[in-house]
């Protein structure tokens, strides 16, 4: 064994101290700050343990670093890359752009997937089976940095799932459900249980639940436009029920111009007449009449 600055080399050939090479070529390993050997180079004295990295790092060609690196210019992964801990990309004097899939990314994360009929996808995972999912945060630097809206999935039921889709209120600070999708595709907005596809609901003072503005410029623009055109024995297009607290509950309520196609009834379900044609049915049980 050959020794330099020690008298006790514990390898062929160990230096004690600083040393320098122009070139450094070796037939085996590498082991930086250690003397103990391993089957990959390393560098540091830390020893794999746990996978996943264990899967990858078994020979001469893989590389362990115990400490922290630093790169001034471009690092490149052609294969898997396994981060136990924080990654950080600082700018540097760099744009500290990251790509997966590219080498010129155009933003600080940039996924670009070149195979036909492939999407490139950012996954989300969370093993957890209490009721936890996984969130897409938005986040903003007042009072210190909180999140003011998020993107929330999670799974519902063995295997359905539900998407919450939040915003943070100003008055009360709290991040609050602005719409949620069920596991059968109910939309909700303003409530988390939707019955229908669309489900609208409004609790405040004053408020209202949908508004709809055309302001086209075709002879004919629809504010609303519903069809009803199931194989069912009573298709309603549009059906409307009020039924609070108030005296006065309006089913409907028209500014303009009312048209019917079909037979009109007022207190009945089944009227003969046609609006248009023949004229008005009302009936009501105690009294009847226009006013």
């Amino acid at each position: 064994r050959v020794g330099i600055l020690t008298t006790a080399p514990t390898t062929t050939f160990e230096v004690q101290g600083t040393a320098s090479a122009s070139y450094l070529l070796t037939g085996n390993t590498l082991q930086v700050g250690g003397f103990a050997s391993a089957a990959y180079s390393r560098f540091g004295t830390s020893t794999l343990t746990s996978n996943p990295a264990g899967n990858w790092i078994t020979g001469n060609n893989d590389l362990l670093i115990s400490g922290d690196l630093y790169g001034v210019g471009s690092i490149a992964f052609a294969g898997p890359a396994s981060i136990s801990n924080t990654l950080f990309v600082g700018t540097g004097g760099k744009t500290g752009n990251v790509g997966i899939g590219t080498t010129g990314p155009g933003s600080q994360l940039d996924i670009y997937r070149n195979a036909a009929n492939n999407n490139a996808n950012l996954r989300l995972s969370n093993a957890d089976t209490n009721g936890y999912g996984s969130a897409l945060e938005w986040w903003h630097g007042y009072g210190g940095g909180t999140v003011s809206a998020d993107i929330y999935g999670n799974a519902q039921g063995t295997d359905g799932g539900e998407l919450y889709i939040r915003t943070r209120n100003q008055a009360t600070d709290a991040l609050v459900t602005r719409m949620y999708i069920n596991n059968a595709g109910n939309v909700g907005i303003g409530t988390t249980g939707p019955s229908y596809k669309l489900h609208v609901a409004d609790s405040s003072a004053g408020g209202v639940a949908g508004y709809f503005i055309e302001t086209g410029t075709n002879t004919w623009n629809y504010g609303t436009l519903s069809y009803a055109t199931g194989a069912g024995t009573n298709n309603i297009a549009v059906y409307g029920e009020a039924s609070g607290a108030s005296s006065n509950n309006w089913g409907g309520y028209f500014v303009g111009k009312g048209y019917f196609s079909g037979n009109v009834g007022i207190g009945t379900t089944g009227p003969a007449f046609e609006a248009i044609n023949k004229g008005l049915e009302i009936q009501d049980a105690t009294r009847a009449g226009l006013r």
